[in-house]
């Protein structure tokens, strides 16, 4: 099987881990990609960001988007920033974004559930000609699956 260049958007914490993890194993992480929307943990983030793709020896790089300061989980925040971390990917010829999250979030936030991502890969086989892919490893997996991944 051939291993898929891949972007990894990253937050530093549990599911970034066990994504990046999971990415290492079967693909090939060449960027890892925090974004700064005007989030007030962004620091925090940006550390453990910064940490993890020391870890897996990956570059990092941070997105700035200060004009979705306070988007939250409102705004299409979710769907902004894959759509802005697949024209990156475009232009560094990385074939796949991985954005991760769980069944537990998405039951409370449908941006964050595989139909969701199903409809992103529909848009993105238009808007790159079938040239960039959005996965995410944990989509079937619960939170408390992850936990191994915190030892890691």
């Amino acid at each position: 099987m051939d291993r898929r260049k891949s972007l990894l958007l990253i937050d530093g914490g549990l599911i970034s881990a066990a994504n990046f993890g999971i990415c290492a194993e079967v693909d090939e992480p060449v960027l890892a990609l925090t974004v700064n929307y005007g989030q007030s943990s962004f620091s925090a983030e940006l550390i453990a960001a910064k940490e993890l793709a020391g870890k897996f020896q990956v570059a990092h790089e941070v997105l700035e988007l200060p004009w979705m300061k306070g988007a939250g989980q409102s705004a299409n925040r979710n769907g902004v920033l894959i759509q802005a971390a697949a024209a990156l990917a475009a232009s560094r010829g990385i074939m796949q974004v991985v954005f991760g999250f769980t069944v537990d979030q998405a039951e409370e936030h449908p941006d964050l559930s595989a139909q969701y991502l199903n409809v992103c890969n529909l848009s993105l086989r238009y808007s790159t000609q079938g040239k960039i892919k959005v996965v995410s490893y944990t989509e079937m997996m619960k939170k408390s699956d992850l936990l191994p991944w915190k030892a890691k």
